[in-house]
């Protein structure tokens, strides 16, 4: 709906001395005798008079107010858990069938209001007709994503469709939504006879030649003082096992002390015999994947002064478990450059100050690779002296609130460009404003965005030099990143993934192959699919295409898998598609030129068996976040009964008014008005009058 007036700053008495002077222009003009008629006169009289009126408004600077008027409906959003413990609980048959009915509650639904859909598998138009069960149940962070997908629509509700089993992130109720959640329960909340394997605790990397911890918490009902059989197995075979009494508590606690054996990725199953009487079996084993490796490298984290981006880097690399971190600034820790460390973090050095005078300089000239951080206190002359691979000039002492932006086009190794959707709500970090000049051949992760304009400034950026690799990040407050990251997805995997992928790179030798074949992760889900990336290359380093590569994928106990894939020179990938869980080895054969290049690796696919641990219904979950948030709460025999609430509740459609302003001088139908009431007089004098 539009509403709009026609306004003015200058006084109302104005519009009077306009009348005015248009009445005057028109009696002065056309009073005397004319030589056509009185009506023609009268007629012209009144043309002058609108024209002269009109030139006289416009002197006054008026604007059309515009007011646009439009109608938020209100939306309701069906959340649907699509977990995989549902379908266990309740059998395929029976879930399918209680999809099928909230799939038709909710087209009748929609024909009332206006209705969106939910899953963990992202915000769409439409329920599913049949869902692949989710590894995860995460329903705070769905609701989350539900609550930022509709920011700035009219949401009405939620309808929440859940066993309110949760297996990952917080509870909801422990957090505030501001609309009401209606919530259905689906599943059995009575306690069944049953063993289940609660959780595994164990070190992902562990070192050949050690031995390393395996803790089980097994969780049972009904069983009490009951003795159960816990077995370790890798490929069929036994490696371990222990009898243990069933704690009356219902949680119990052993551990094994297994050798790690060689490097390479291990699959270990740790399995729980069957008891009579038990209600399932299929939370009676559970997976442990690991990797086995020589040693740790030896990560330096040196600073011109404690900064909160040193923990950042810090805890990014320790969780990583595979990388030594020592911490040397001035005051804390000693700085020994005899210790050939894979990588130098130099975190605003060189500064200003020379700290560390020589030693500094020896210490990056005998690294194997460096990343230099800049910032405020670094001195960017002994920086440019120093790196190799940009000169960076400044421009004014205060630093550029600066985002990043992925390239596309980086293939130094491979990075998720879904992350780009955290990096835009992330934080800005300071960089230095000025002009970068590449002194060698650069390639750029992130470059600098500024608002959301991209510029040709890297944030992020690596080369060799002189066969060591070098890499600059041009802007400090990663910490930032760090707490943002957790407050939006609860998690701090972007920035963990940028800094220990942006870490593997520099520290591991420059690939000399001309063959390069390695997979996107080295870890994937069960259900996801295995893509390779596959690079050729001819004597002289040179990136060719169409060579034709041949991959054989083999495991333990299915048969090899042989895929044919043809080398470009982008980044596209190669799918092997989905494989069920195990420890894989792959190998590639492909000949370049007169040259026949063979490269080998290893993945894992990663059963998530976290669904089946737990098959007991919280509908108490439900119930109070359904009361905290002013909804209701149903059982899944009342689905229908639930897809009415917010019909009977009629929530209200909001009216958004957006206001226009213009200038009518500006209005081009103005100008045409003029010249077509001057054209209407000056034809009508001539027709009439022969002038």
């Amino acid at each position: 709906m539009l509403d709009f007036k026609i306004l003015t700053e200058a006084p109302s008495w104005y519009l009077f001395i306009c009348v005015l002077v248009a009445v005057g222009y028109a009696a002065l003009l056309y009073s005397a005798k004319a030589p056509w008629g009185v009506w023609w006169n009268r007629g012209l009289a009144a043309v002058r008079f609108t024209l002269v009126l009109i030139l006289c408004l416009l002197l006054l600077n008026p604007f059309l107010r515009m007011v646009f008027n439009t109608e938020d409906k209100p939306v309701v959003v069906l959340a649907a858990d699509n977990s995989a413990s549902i379908p266990a609980m309740l059998g395929k048959e029976k879930a399918k069938a209680e999809w099928d009915v909230l799939n038709t509650a909710s087209t009748a639904l929609s024909e009332k209001v206006e209705l969106g859909f939910a899953t963990f598998n992202g915000i769409g138009n439409t329920l599913p007709d049949t869902v692949q069960p989710y590894a995860q149940t995460n329903i705070n962070t769905l609701l989350n994503q539900i609550a930022t997908g509709y920011e700035g629509k009219n949401l009405a509700g939620i309808v929440l469709y859940s066993d309110g089993i949760i297996t990952e992130g917080i509870s909801p109720e422990n957090s505030s939504f501001p609309f009401p959640i209606v919530c259905i329960g689906t599943g059995d909340t009575t306690q069944k006879k049953d063993v289940a394997i609660s959780g595994l605790a164990f070190n992902d990397i562990v070192y050949a030649g050690s031995k390393f911890p395996l803790e089980v918490s097994l969780k049972q009902y009904g069983f009490n003082n009951t003795e159960a059989l816990v077995q370790v197995l890798e490929n069929g075979r036994v490696l371990s096992e222990k009898r243990t009494p069933l704690s009356a508590s219902s949680l119990t606690k052993l551990t094994f002390l297994l050798d790690a054996g060689k490097p390479g990725l291990r699959a270990l199953q740790v399995r729980v015999n069957p008891l009579a009487g038990e209600f399932s079996t299929k939370n009676n084993t559970a997976n442990a994947y690991l990797e086995v490796i020589d040693g740790k490298q030896k990560v330096l984290i040196i600073a011109a002064a404690p900064h909160p981006d040193i923990k950042a880097f810090r805890g990014a690399l320790e969780q990583a478990q595979n990388y030594e971190v020592d911490v040397v600034m001035p005051g804390i820790g000693k700085l020994n450059p005899a210790i050939p460390y894979d990588l130098v973090i130099a975190h605003n050095l060189p500064d200003r100050f020379n700290s560390f005078g020589p030693e500094l300089n020896q210490l990056l000239e005998k690294s194997n690779a460096v990343l230099y951080v800049l910032g405020r206190q670094t001195s960017l002359p002994s920086f440019n002296s120093v790196n190799g691979l940009y000169q960076v000039l400044s421009i004014g002492g205060n630093p550029d609130k600066v985002g990043g932006q992925i390239e596309a086009g980086f293939n130094s190794f491979l990075f998720n460009t879904d992350a780009q959707t955290t990096l835009d709500r992330l934080p800005p970090l300071e960089a230095v404003y000025g002009e970068y000049k590449p002194l060698a051949q650069a390639e750029v992760l992130l470059y600098q965005k500024v608002g959301n304009s991209v510029t040709p400034k890297p944030l992020l950026s690596f080369g060799i030099i002189n066969g060591k690799k070098v890499g600059l990040l041009a802007g400090e407050g990663l910490w930032n990143w760090y707490v943002q990251e957790y407050a939006i997805n609860q998690n701090h995997d972007v920035l963990n993934n940028l800094i220990r992928k942006s870490v593997q790179y520099l520290s591991t030798k420059a690939d000399k192959r001309r063959l390069r074949v390695r997979t996107i992760n080295r870890e994937f889900l069960a259900g996801d699919k295995v893509q390779f990336s596959i690079e050729t290359y001819n004597e002289i380093y040179e990136r060719v295409a169409n060579v034709p590569v041949s991959v054989t994928i083999s495991s333990a106990t299915g048969k090899p898998i042989k895929l044919n894939f043809v080398s470009s020179d982008a980044n596209n990938l190669s799918d092997a598609g989905a494989l069920p869980a195990g420890v894989y080895n792959f190998s590639a054969e492909a000949t370049i030129g007169k040259s026949k290049e063979k490269v080998s690796g290893q993945f894992v696919v990663k059963e998530m068996d976290v669904e089946l641990r737990n098959l007991t219904a919280n509908h108490q979950m439900l119930r109070e976040l359904a009361k905290k948030t002013g909804g209701a709460f149903f059982t899944a025999a009342n689905t229908k009964e639930a897809m009415d609430y917010f019909v009977k509740n009629s929530p209200k459609s909001i009216i958004r008014s957006e206001e226009s302003n213009k200038e009518l001088i500006s209005l081009a139908w103005v100008f045409f008005l003029l010249v077509g009431l001057a054209s209407i007089e000056w034809l009508s004098r001539k027709l009439n009058s022969g002038l």
